[in-house]
């Protein structure tokens, strides 16, 4: 039988697979606004949210800066991660991976919602990088940030058996 968060998690994938056509285009998936709300900004409102949230967190750490030419520079703005090679996107993921994970320590902060806000609109991470965004996140299971996360991110049933708390007995 699943546990109560595996459950829990499946059916809220589940969910959001199902939302209607018409819905989704009216609802975006978003760290920091209701749906409705993202939905009615465009994408240079969200690079410049972004970008901010990038800014300050330079501002407390260095290690951020290289990411300025990368998740968060001009040129990514009109990238699609779905059109990009396989190899592309392994390269995307990487990067990705390292800024959640320097990010972590983070997460509570309005820098870093905001600089998630900006990936989860240009690259779907809680599409395509759900992994790791919960195995970085995971050390503030207790908090609302961390609901308000989960509650997009989407799960597979495959990614269930990746943290052993989820695994069906």
């Amino acid at each position: 039988m699943a546990t109560s968060l595996a459950s829990q998690l499946y059916r809220m994938s589940t969910v959001d697979r199902m939302v209607s056509t018409e819905r989704a285009q009216k609802t975006r998936a978003s760290f920091l606004f209701d749906g409705k709300q993202a939905a009615d900004m465009d994408m240079q409102t969200i690079f410049d949210i972004g970008r901010d949230g990038l800014s300050d967190l330079c501002k407390v750490d260095i290690r951020f800066r290289p990411y300025a030419s990368t998740l968060f520079s001009e040129a990514v703005k009109d990238m699609d991660r779905v059109l990009q090679t396989r190899e592309e996107n392994n390269k995307l993921d990487e990067t990705i991976r390292s800024f959640l994970f320097l990010m972590a320590r983070h997460f509570l902060t309005k820098p870093a919602g905001k600089a998630l806000e900006w990936l989860i609109r240009r690259f779907r991470i809680q599409e395509f990088n759900a992994k790791d965004i919960l195995a970085a996140i995971m050390p503030f299971h207790e908090t609302k940030a961390f609901l308000s996360m989960l509650t997009i991110i989407t799960f597979t049933p495959e990614d269930m058996h990746l943290f052993g708390f989820l695994v069906t007995q």
